[in-house]
């Protein structure tokens, strides 16, 4: 009987023994129900055979739970590993003791696998009010719960980048599962549902889900990614291990893992190390949601982030003010000093200054104007009616006064007219009105008694030289007509404005030597009336001189007749020559407007064959446009350069001014008949014309003008370059 007993005993005591050589060790492994419990079992079951069946000395226990039952069993350490979404992933990092990820879902799709995963914004498609993420604010949202990377943060988050929050929800309903997101997209108990990628196709596939019914939000397209998806993808759901399970088993666990090959388990493609999860870390906090949900401490940089355009705007406001409050000052300041001087420029004049306002009442009147119209500074106060400028000719009627001209059309006038003095007298006077910055003008004016008596003795001396020529005269006008006869039209009316041009100058070259035939003459006579009696040798003197000058003044005519007579002998003529002709018709021009001829030339004269008078009417054309040009842009100094340039092939002169130069839109049209850029007064474009005919017809040269610069006194100015070129043949040399 004992030995029964004790043969019962120790065959006990073995099998205890042996059993407990030959148990294996479980792995707890905790798995989210994202699919509910029967499709996530289901899906993951065939994966914890393939490990059980790898490992050797261990044993998984699949554990399907919702995330609140794997906090709940992380809190009783009754799990060892964890897959979840990556949402639950950062939740349970803040909160659990846990050693890190281990491995990363790749999910299979067809004949290719996944490693990242993102979030479905869906409505029904008959849903007119919902077509972008802009339509979302203010409507009713499902989704499985805050929690959810793919079925809310993800999606959150593109609302976020648009300027919505789930503050402008109108009801969000947490439903648990993504399938029952869509069904409450599909029974309109919410208008947008959140769910994560696949699911929709998934629910087509297995349920019959008809995805007519559906429209997804803010579709994406990511080559090579199958799903409809509405935001970016991140990583897929970790595998991570927590802080009490053995690092043993957590190595054999993901070498198990790792092993997986490829289309063993379907749906589940195989796992690969650990990816950075700290994008969806980066999102969360942003966003501040749980578990990054609390408030932080006051900090400058969430300031700056949230804020950071309205303190640019504000910043750049600021500055802006304050840059404007200055320059304004500057301005202010600036304008104060401009009036200052203005007025004391204009106080300090020789020519009366009137300034009158848009309603032309007078403002500002200097005392050269009180003194010419003979008014006082009290008096001109103490009036009533403060127009003190009264016209007598030109502004009887308003609507053809200059002043109310340039008023209207801001364009500068010159008049001579007479001003009524206080005493009703009347003055002589030559009168600008040129318009003001603002409204109003400014009448500058100066008395031209003098030089109206002046003119009128030139006049008279004129008319006296007149009778004394009338015979030279005679033969000049019949010349000209002769002349006329035999050109064209055109020819005749630049002629006539040449002519016009040369008389004025003749009188110019004529006023200093009549001025001293009369003054010999009026000598003697002051000496025979106080002497009785003229001494011979005053009397040979004073003929000496007088001659001298007539003789002055018939080589003057003789130039002029030479110039304008039709007889044109064709000759070998130097060119300098026919330059220094025309020169000499305009060097009164050039001292009165202080203008500097310089001219380069060989030591050798250079002749050419042809007409010489058309080559000087050549010259004293493009001789008078600088003089025009200097004059009317006031350049300081003026300077005109001639050169004479004897060259292997041709000849060339250059003729250069420093007057600015021609607009490059008048370049090209510079020599075309009746185009100037001149007053009509002034001209009518054909002198130019005629000059380049002229150059090619009877010279068979070419004459052409370009801007270029031109170094005086060190300073740069840009003129019209007038370039007259000739082709050189053996018989045009001497």
């Amino acid at each position: 009987m004992k030995i029964v007993f004790l043969k019962s005993l120790l065959f006990c005591v073995v099998f205890f023994c042996t059993s407990n050589l030959f148990a294996k060790e479980q792995i707890r492994w905790g798995v989210f129900a994202y699919l509910g419990y029967d499709k996530t079992k289901e899906e993951y079951e065939p994966l914890v055979d393939y490990l059980n069946t790898f490992l050797k000395d261990e044993e998984v226990v699949l554990e399907i739970l919702e995330q609140q039952d794997i906090n709940k069993r992380i809190e009783e350490k009754t799990l060892d590993i964890v897959t979840t979404n990556p949402t639950h992933y950062l939740h349970i990092k803040s909160q659990y003791n846990i050693q890190g990820v281990i491995a990363t879902l790749l999910k299979e799709s067809g004949s290719t696998y996944l490693s990242q995963l993102a979030g479905v914004i869906i409505a029904r498609s008959d849903n007119i009010r919902v077509n972008s993420l802009n339509d979302i604010k203010g409507k009713t949202v499902s989704a499985p719960s805050k929690q959810h990377m793919g079925g809310f943060r993800s999606q959150l988050y593109e609302l976020y980048q648009v300027g919505i929050n789930e503050n402008d929800f109108k009801e969000l309903y947490q439903v648990v599962t993504h399938q029952a997101v869509v069904y409450h997209i599909l029974n309109k108990k919410s208008e947008v549902g959140f769910i994560r990628d696949g699911v929709l196709e998934k629910m087509a596939k297995t349920e019959g889900l008809d995805l007519s019914q559906i429209k997804v939000i803010n579709l994406q397209n990511y080559p090579n990614f199958p799903y409809m998806v509405s935001t970016k993808l991140y990583p897929e759901w970790p595998v991570f291990a927590l802080a009490h399970t053995n690092e043993k088993l957590i190595r054999r666990f993901a070498t198990a893992l790792f092993a997986l090959e490829p289309g063993t388990i379907k749906g589940i493609y195989g796992y690969t190390p650990s990816v950075d999860y700290s994008g969806i870390e980066d999102l969360s906090r942003k966003l501040r949601l749980p578990p990054y949900d609390d408030a932080p401490e006051f900090s400058v940089f969430d300031i700056w982030d949230k804020w950071k355009y309205l303190i640019v705007f504000f910043s750049f406001s600021f500055v802006l003010i304050i840059v404007l409050a200055f320059w304004l000052h500057v301005l202010l300041t600036k304008v104060k000093l401009e009036k200052d001087f203005s007025d004391s420029l204009l106080g300090s004049l020789g020519e009366g200054v009137i300034s009158l306002d848009k309603d032309f009442d007078v403002v500002f009147v200097n005392d050269v104007a009180f003194k010419l119209l003979g008014y006082t500074q009290q008096e001109f106060e103490d009036m009533d009616d403060k127009a003190i400028l009264k016209i007598k000719k030109s502004c009887e009627k308003r609507e053809e006064c200059p002043i109310v001209k340039t008023a209207n059309d801001k364009q500068t006038r010159s008049i001579d007219d007479m001003f009524v003095r206080k005493d009703g007298s009347l003055i002589p006077v030559n009168y600008t009105v040129a318009p003001l910055n603002g409204s109003g003008v400014i009448v500058i004016f100066r008395d031209i008694s003098k030089v109206l008596e002046y003119e009128n003795t030139l006049k008279q001396q004129a008319y006296e030289l007149k009778e004394l020529n009338e015979n030279l005269e005679q033969k000049i006008i019949f010349e000209v007509d002769k002349n006329k006869k035999q050109n064209e039209l055109i020819q005749q009316q630049a002629r006539l404005i040449a002519l016009g041009d040369l008389i004025g100058n003749i009188a110019h070259h004529w006023r200093q030597p009549l001025s001293i035939i009369t003054g010999y003459v009026g000598n003697l006579q002051v000496q025979a009336e106080l002497n009785g009696s003229v001494e011979r040798e005053d009397i040979d003197q004073a003929g000496d001189k007088i001659i001298e000058t007539a003789t002055y003044l018939s080589n003057t005519i003789e130039s002029f007749r030479s110039l304008v007579t039709q007889e044109k002998p064709f000759q070998n003529f130097p060119i300098e020559d026919s330059f220094k002709k025309a020169y000499s018709l305009l060097e009164g021009l050039f001292i009165k407007h202080s203008i500097t001829m310089e001219i380069s030339s060989g030591a050798d004269k250079i002749f050419i064959k042809g007409f010489a008078n058309e080559l000087t009417e050549v010259f004293l054309n493009i001789l008078k446009n600088c003089v025009d040009i200097l004059t009317a842009r006031n350049i300081f100094p003026k300077v005109v350069h001639v050169a004479f340039i004897d060259m292997e092939d041709k000849i060339r002169i250059t003729i250069h001014d420093n007057g600015g130069g021609i607009e490059d839109e008048y370049l090209s049209k510079i020599f075309d008949p009746y185009f100037t850029t001149k007053h009509k007064s002034q001209g009518v474009g054909l002198g130019l014309y005629i000059s380049a005919k002229n150059i090619k017809e009877h010279f068979n040269g070419d004459l052409y003008v370009k801007n270029e610069e031109m170094i005086v006194d060190g300073k740069e100015f840009i003129g019209a370059k007038f370039v007259i070129e000739f082709k050189k043949e053996e018989n045009n040399t001497l």
